[in-house]
């Protein structure tokens, strides 16, 4: 067993594992973590939704459940720097009711492509605030504007990145 292993598991998931157990995470929330941060990706059955944030919790156990959530969606954000380079980010403002990015898309290809475009909303030290997805299908050699908009307080001081693009 090497530094990085406890009982055959990777630290990390055996960190969350520890985490889920006293912090009164789901069981199901808890093994989906555990694959994640050993690099599976989501649980077999799993949803990009949390189980632990259907029961109630608060302090520390919602924290905890909040970063498996977290975890898990983050590994089923697919991004494709193929099609990322068709994808630009012009702009992140308030809106009237949070923050709205927007930006074009330029499909250079010979067929019309669907893109799915995946923004972040975070604040100054990185963390999260919201994350919205929205799809856009551009014709071949087009041209087609984008927008998503995340439900942030409009008071709090927001960077939007562009998190993942995928094409089909």
């Amino acid at each position: 067993m090497n530094r990085t292993e406890q009982a055959g598991v990777p630290l990390a998931a055996a960190g969350l594992a520890v985490m889920g157990l006293v912090g009164g995470c789901s069981a199901a929330a808890t093994s989906g973590a555990a694959s994640v941060a050993a690099g599976h990706g989501a649980a077999p059955g799993s949803s990009s939704a949390s189980p632990a944030a259907s029961s109630p919790v608060s302090g520390p156990a919602a924290a905890a459940a909040k970063a498996v959530a977290a975890a898990q969606q983050a590994a089923l954000v697919v991004n494709q720097p193929q099609a990322r380079k068709d994808v630009t980010l012009a702009s992140c403002a308030k809106d009237g009711t949070g923050w709205t990015a927007k930006g074009v898309i330029a499909n250079p290809g010979d067929a019309d492509a669907r893109y799915t475009v995946v923004v972040s909303y975070v604040d100054a030290h990185w963390t999260v605030l919201a994350r919205a997805t929205t799809t856009v299908t551009v014709a071949a050699h087009d041209a087609h504007s984008w927008q998503t908009t995340g439900t942030v307080p409009t008071s709090a001081a927001v960077t939007c990145v562009l998190r993942g693009v995928a094409r089909t």
